[in-house]
């Protein structure tokens, strides 16, 4: 190998990690509150798998029973390079066949230690852009 091409190799080597950690920032125990106050956390651990708890109900995680049925929610994230926004889809599953029962599709930014989100509560429709509705909140990173 010629001696250029192992230095571009150490090197996509070595910077490959700090590339990758912006993929996965959106990761985290996350805290906001709506507009009347009402205190609720997101949280998207390192394997997908999310939870959702508002006024201490808790929706999502890795098992749980919803409607009579064991199931599992995660979160697929889509990094958008050329929008403003990223997509985030929270997808409930059924925990034995591992089929999609719902998905609740959004869109997010993240800066610095807050991720502002939006998400369609009533329908399947991706939001277009961020409004000024209940569908729409900033949360905060809550740090260990």
């Amino acid at each position: 190998m010629k001696p250029v091409f192992k230095f571009v190799f150490a090197f996509i080597l070595i910077l490959s990690p700090f590339f990758s950690l912006s993929q996965n920032e959106h990761k985290g125990l996350w805290r906001g509150a709506d507009s009347e106050d009402n205190v609720g956390y997101i949280n998207i651990d390192q394997d997908d798998y999310a939870y959702m708890v508002f006024n201490g109900d808790t929706l999502g995680g890795r098992k749980y029973a919803v409607d009579g049925q064991l199931a599992f929610m995660k979160a697929k994230v889509d990094y958008q390079t050329k929008k403003k926004h990223n997509f985030i889809d929270f997808i409930l599953f059924n925990y034995d066949s591992k089929e999609e029962i719902a998905r609740l599709p959004g869109i997010f930014t993240i800066e610095e230690d807050q991720m502002r989100i939006c998400l369609n509560f009533k329908n399947s429709k991706r939001p277009k852009n961020f409004n000024n509705t209940n569908d729409t909140i900033t949360l905060e990173r809550v740090k260990k």
